[in-house]
């Protein structure tokens, strides 16, 4: 039997997997066929919880550090939009990062903590834009703050924008 990989991320699918109709590693359903609407919407929101960068409209709302965006112009600038998370970093990644400072390591559990912190806060922020009716945001900064007992807060910022796409065609030259 031919190996066969999920088309999501690539894993080799197992006997059971194919049985299951789900890769376990990403969780993609390789037949969508096989399943009702009911399960499919559920499906859709369970993964919509987990990860909401996976709805449509945060998904599809442009992010730059720039100033443009290729293929667009901007019609009008909305309003300063930011997100702001604090989060503590526990007892373990202390603990790990005392070690891997020692070691001259990268301490994984810190890193962790602030990727999670700097999606927390652009999701955040993405959602004010939205409700200021933006299309987009420009000019994203970050920023980094480390409070007492053992509390980092990440701060995102931007420029909310509408734009419009000023390519005529389905490739813009």
């Amino acid at each position: 039997m031919a190996l066969v990989k999920c088309p999501q991320c690539g894993v080799v699918l197992t006997r059971e997997m194919l049985d299951a109709n789900m890769c376990w590693e990403c969780g993609k359903i390789l037949d969508e066929s096989q399943l009702d609407q009911e399960t499919l919407n559920e499906i859709s929101r369970q993964i919509e919880e987990q990860d909401p960068f996976c709805k449509p409209e945060i998904r599809n709302h442009k992010l730059t550090t720039g100033y443009n965006f290729d293929g667009y112009k901007i019609i009008d600038y909305v309003n300063l939009v930011s997100g702001e998370i604090v989060v503590g970093t526990d007892f373990l990644s202390d603990h790990g990062a005392i070690i891997s400072d020692f070691l001259g390591t990268k301490a994984e559990l810190y890193t962790d903590v602030l990727k999670n912190a700097k999606k927390a806060a652009l999701f955040d922020m993405v959602t004010e834009s939205i409700k200021c009716g933006g299309d987009a945001v420009i000019g994203i900064s970050y920023g980094y703050m480390v409070f007492s007992g053992n509390m980092i807060g990440v701060s995102v910022n931007g420029t909310s924008v509408k734009i419009e796409n000023i390519c005529k065609d389905a490739i813009c030259e």
